[in-house]
């Protein structure tokens, strides 16, 4: 993907480095997309994500043929993920099982896209899998 603009500070964006140019030391915000002062910081996300309340029962399978079996925090949601505060470090790529505290909806499955350390905590972006209809 690569846009670019002919007017002075234009700006260009290039997937193969992410790389964003403008104006020097003008500060901009391009959609969800935030530079400043040369900072960048990129979203991947594809759809949106709304702000979400809850507990839930997460089950990480460990990679050793075990289950890991911990109570998570849900932070926010989009039409194919879920963020959560985790208390243990889950490795990206770990397959889980979401069980609701409730039964207020379907146990959800899938792979953890990201995981990064919040002070005692871990956020972390589970990429759901989707069921086709039969």
């Amino acid at each position: 993907m690569s846009t670019q603009n002919s007017q002075p500070g234009s700006t260009s964006a290039t997937r193969s480095n992410l790389t964003l140019t403008g104006q020097e030391g003008m500060p901009r915000t391009y959609g969800r997309t935030g530079i400043t002062q040369g900072q960048l910081t990129v979203d991947r996300r594809t759809s949106i994500r709304l702000p979400m309340t809850g507990v839930a029962m997460a089950a990480f399978d460990d990679g050793e043929g075990g289950t890991i079996l911990t109570s998570v925090e849900l932070t926010d949601t989009s039409a194919a993920g879920l963020g959560i505060r985790c208390p243990v470090k889950v490795t990206p790529g770990t397959r889980f099982s979401l069980y609701s505290d409730g039964a207020t909806w379907t146990p959800r499955t899938g792979t953890v896209s990201r995981c990064a350390e919040d002070g005692h905590y871990y956020r972390c972006g589970l990429a759901i899998r989707l069921l086709a209809a039969a």
